[in-house]
This record gives C-alpha cells, sequence and structure tokens, in this order.
C-alpha cells in the first residue's frame, strides 16, 4: 500500500507499506520519497517502492 503525508509546508513523503503492515520506515523516514505534491499517481508509486524497499535492501544485503 502507498502512503502520502504532508511533513512541511512544501514537502510530502511517500512511501510503500507491506499488505501485511509492516512498514520499514516507521522509525526511520530517511527512505521515503519526497515530493511537493504527494501525488501517488504510477511514476510516483514506482519511484516509492524504489525507495522504501530496494533502497533498505541494499543496506542490509
Amino acid at each position: 500500500m502507498i502512503h502520502s503525508e504532508q511533513v512541511g509546508e512544501d514537502i510530502c513523503d511517500i512511501w510503500a507499506v507491506c499488505k501485511c503492515g509492516y512498514d520499514p520506515t516507521e522509525t526511520n523516514t530517511l527512505h521515503r520519497l519526497e515530493d511537493v505534491w504527494g501525488g501517488t499517481d504510477d511514476n510516483n508509486c514506482r519511484d516509492a517502492i524504489d525507495c522504501t524497499w530496494n533502497e533498505l535492501l541494499k543496506c542490509e544485503g
């Protein structure tokens, strides 16, 4: 599931959460996609998955 939340006056965080509810960015939001509009269109969804999951997997591997 893709989430979008306004975190500043002109910035939103977009991140992916597993369908089981696991959010790998819950305690560390550095791996969330930042976007001015916070849109969840196909491109932002793909980029959010890349930022949230793929980058974290690289850090663990």
